[in-house]
C-alpha cells in the first residue's frame, strides 16, 4: 500500500525529485548491506566455531553457549549476535572465558 503511495507521488512535479532520491538511495544501500553482512560473518564465523567447541566440551551445553538462539538458524544467529556486540551490548555476553 505505501509503495503505491510513493509511486503515485512521482506524478507530481514537486515530489517526483524526492521520490527519485529515495529510490536511488535505497539501491545504493544494497551494496553496503552486502558488505556489512560479509564483515559481520567474518567476525562471527570464528565465534561460531568457538561456540561449537565449548558446547562439545561441556556437560551443560545451554549454560555454556556464547551465541544465543535468536532465530533458530545458526547462520542468522551468528549475524545477529555479532551485530548486537557491534552495537555495544556487552552485558549479556560477559561469559566468554567460561569462568563464573
Amino acid at each position: 500500500m505505501f509503495a503505491k503511495v510513493f509511486y503515485w507521488l512521482r506524478f507530481f512535479q514537486s515530489t517526483a525529485y524526492f521520490i527519485k532520491i529515495i529510490v536511488e538511495s535505497l539501491l545504493a544501500i544494497g551494496v553496503l548491506v552486502i558488505l556489512l553482512i560479509v564483515i559481520l560473518f567474518s567476525f562471527g564465523a570464528p565465534l561460531y566455531f568457538f561456540n561449537l567447541n565449548r558446547i562439545a566440551q561441556s556437560s551443560d551445553a545451554v549454560d555454556q553457549q556464547i551465541i544465543g538462539s535468536y532465530t533458530g538458524i545458526a547462520f542468522f544467529d551468528v549475524l545477529v549476535h555479532v551485530y548486537l556486540i557491534a552495537l555495544g551490548e556487552f552485558w549479556e555476553y560477559g561469559n566468554y572465558s567460561g569462568k563464573d
